[in-house]
């Protein structure tokens, strides 16, 4: 079988990325040390000022229009959360917090 160039070169290695468990702590510190960086950075006025671009989505009668700070706050750690709530909702049903006394402590924190 004859690979694409796009499979071979883009999707096979992004998805061996992915799947790696250790990618998504790995994404996640890096991001925050750059973060840190820019933030205390004699760019930190770029950096704050990046996050106040407006970006605006929708059809001609319905337009939302927010700056990305605001799209990160209200929609991304929105869907953060709900994802844990799933994934807390699959360990208590048929994960290891599916007993009640492994369940305590996480249930109390």
């Amino acid at each position: 079988m004859r690979l694409d160039p796009i499979d071979k070169y883009l999707l096979i290695p992004m998805n061996r990325f992915i799947s790696n468990s250790k990618t998504s702590s790995i994404l996640l510190f890096a991001s925050t040390i750059m973060a840190l960086i820019l933030a205390n950075s004699p760019l930190k006025d770029v950096f704050h000022d990046f996050w106040e671009n407006t970006f605006t989505i929708g059809f001609p009668d319905f337009i939302v229009s927010r700056s990305f700070h605001h799209w990160i706050n209200e929609g991304l750690m929105s869907l953060f959360f709900f994802v844990i709530g799933l994934e807390l909702k699959r360990e208590i049903m048929a994960g290891e917090l599916s007993k009640p006394k492994d369940a305590i402590l996480p249930i109390f924190a």
